[in-house]
């Protein structure tokens, strides 16, 4: 358990191992890096591969967040990464998404991660 900055006090979860149970869960869940210069998705459960048309999880990490993305994607994702990582506050917002090209709506949360 740990505490930054004022931010309550949370345990520590060893990713990908514990976060397998997250597999049994509908809804897709994944947890993605938002870097001053990188955006990565770091891990994902079953329904987060199949939304995103992802063979395995190798196949998830290695997708390309960044080529051909609009200035609009790339000022969102240095927001992000100041308001959560930096500033550690949790964001949640709507946003169409198009994963193989589809557009797809999603009610998403960004919590702080270390």
């Amino acid at each position: 358990v740990q505490q930054d900055q004022g931010w309550p006090s949370m345990t520590v979860y060893n990713v990908p191992a514990d976060m397998a149970i997250l597999n049994a869960c509908e809804e897709a869940i994944w947890l993605a890096s938002y870097g001053p210069t990188r955006t990565v998705f770091v891990w994902g459960n079953k329904a987060a591969l199949e939304v995103w048309g992802k063979a395995s999880m190798a196949d998830f990490s290695n997708t390309d967040l960044e080529t051909g993305r609009t200035q609009i994607v790339e000022k969102i994702h240095k927001t992000l990464y100041q308001t959560v990582q930096v500033q550690k506050k949790q964001k949640r917002e709507l946003r169409t998404m198009h994963p193989g090209g589809v557009p797809v709506c999603f009610d998403l949360i960004f919590d702080p991660l270390e």
